[in-house]
Order: structure tokens, then sequence, then C-alpha cells
């Protein structure tokens, strides 16, 4: 279904242009190749998508572990962030102290799981909505960790979809969820990506409240 609806629309529009190109006005045909460069932009994604749950099921995922700055790899993640935060004209808060230690962490990876995080908040909160990053330093038994949260003031989880909400290909039956693009495969990748780096992946949720996601990374 993700797909073929973008895959249907690239093949319309492609028609259109190649057999009314003499017809049709500047304006018309930059909104028939904005919907072209979307519809690309979600096949993209979602191949991205299978190859990373394809390598972790067959074994072959690798990281690449090494200290990386906490902070460093939070910017990059708002940056990819703001436009769609902009448009939406939701506030971003980041409660980060200002010296933390290194993490022992794939940057990557990590910015991939902040991104998804984010991206998700965004998504699900109405306009002029809220969202918080915060990042305390906790122990594991012995070992120092990092513990991330993302917080907003979305639609929240119901509580009959909380024990789903990180398998695969689960979207929760709500009517903003629905008409929201989603593969329902990005918090499953998230939970991946989190333990494989030794971290562990939870969240707080009040339906039409909000909710908070969080998630550990060793030191």
């Amino acid at each position: 279904h993700e797909l073929k609806n973008p895959l249907t629309a690239i093949q319309s529009y492609t028609h259109l242009l190649r057999n009314q190109m003499g017809n049709l006005t500047p304006a018309q045909q930059d909104e028939f190749l904005a919907v072209i460069f979307e519809g690309s932009k979600r096949i993209h994604h979602l191949a991205l998508e299978l190859d990373d749950i394809t390598q972790m099921e067959t074994g072959q995922f690798r990281l690449k572990v090494e200290p990386v700055s906490f902070q460093e790899i939070l910017l990059d993640s708002v940056k990819l962030m703001d436009s769609q935060i902009a448009e939406k004209k939701q506030t971003l808060q980041l409660n980060i102290p200002e010296e933390l230690p290194s993490l022992q962490a794939d940057a990557k990876r990590l910015n991939q799981i902040l991104t998804h995080l984010l991206s998700n908040a965004s998504k699900y909160t109405e306009e002029s909505g809220q969202i918080t990053v915060s990042a305390r330093l906790a122990k594991n038994g012995a070992a120092a960790m990092l513990c991330i949260a993302v917080k907003d003031s979305g639609i929240g989880i119901a509580v009959e979809d909380q024990a789903k909400i990180f398998s695969q290909f689960f979207r929760a039956d709500d009517k903003i969820v629905t008409k929201t693009h989603g593969t329902g495969l990005g918090l499953n990748i998230t939970k991946k990506l989190v333990e494989l780096q030794g971290g562990k992946i939870g969240f707080n949720s009040e339906y039409g409240k909000g909710s908070t996601f969080f998630f550990t990374i060793p030191i």
C-alpha cells in the first residue's frame, strides 16, 4: 500500500507531463513535479527502512560505535526537523545540560533515532503544540547512561494500542494517524537501534494529552 500510492502518483503525473507539456503553465508543471518528487521521497524512505529491517533480521547489520557528542548529534537532528516544526508553528524546547560526557554510540544511527522520535512528535502534535527534548545522566547498575526523552503535547496513544506500538507495520486506528503517511516500521527500527547500542527504550502516554518517548545510551 505504501509503495503503490506514490508509484501510482508518479506514473500518472509523469504521463500528464509527457502528453501535455505544451499545454501546461509553469505553475502546473511545478505542481506536477512536486507530486513526483514527494512520491519518490516516500519510496526512497521506505526502501531504506526495509533495508534496515532486512539487515537486522539476517544478522548483517553493522554499527560503528565510537565516542560521540550527544549535543552535536541532537543539533543535526533538529536542523533536519526545523522546516516541519516551523510549518506547524510548533515550539521546540531543548533541556540539555551544558556539559555531558561522550557517548559510546553510532553517530549516524543515533541521529536516526532522534530524527524519527522528533518527526513522530511533530507529526502527531497539532499546530502550535509543544515538543521538549531533555537529557540527564543516570545509572543502570554499575554502568553510566544518558537518558534522553522526547515529549510532545500531541494526540497520545490509546491504552489498547500501547502494547503494539513497537511492532512491525503497526499503525493506530486514529483519524490523525491514518491521514499521516507512515509505514509502521519507524518505531520498530528505532527500538532495535537503541537496543543494538546497549540501551533501552520506552514511553509514557495518555490519549489526547501527549506522549513521552525515552531511551538510554551508554556513556
